[in-house]
């Protein structure tokens, strides 16, 4: 039997809650409220491929996307250069964790889909963040 990709989601979700220390918060789910929390990551489902490896079954490879949500400006103390340059330490620590965690107990091989994308700034219950998806692609142990 295949794994599943809920598990893969879930275990990534768990290396970036140790590793990346910039973040307030990290769920292995898209939240609909962060209630005012930053940064925020959330790892969502975003397709997978399965491809057969035996008459007995199938070879599970899941895209996850990593959304990270940075707030953008709070008027005061936290400014948008401030909001940017954290929602690039947030992707280097990301990058850190793709790098040294290509294989591990969860996974057979951890990799990059395709290249970020660091979107305009979105608004999620009435404040504004910045907003960048990291694609990746999780391949189970066969």
């Amino acid at each position: 039997m295949s794994a599943s990709r809920k598990a893969l989601r879930t275990a990534l979700a768990e290396v970036l809650t140790n590793e990346v220390t910039h973040a307030q918060a990290i769920f292995g789910y898209q939240k609909s409220k962060i209630k005012g929390q930053t940064p925020v990551i959330c790892v969502t489902s975003a397709g997978s491929r399965r491809e057969p490896i035996t008459m007995k079954g199938n070879s599970l490879t899941a895209t996850l996307d990593i959304h990270v949500f940075v707030l953008y400006s709070d008027g005061a103390s936290w400014t948008e250069e401030q909001a940017e340059d954290r929602l690039d330490d947030i992707e280097q620590q990301i990058a850190h964790v793709v790098d040294q965690y290509r294989t591990s107990t969860a996974w057979s091989c951890l990799s990059y889909a395709e290249r970020s994308n660091a979107r305009s700034p979105v608004v999620l219950e009435g404040t504004t963040y910045l907003h960048e998806v990291i694609p990746v692609e999780i391949q189970e142990h066969r």
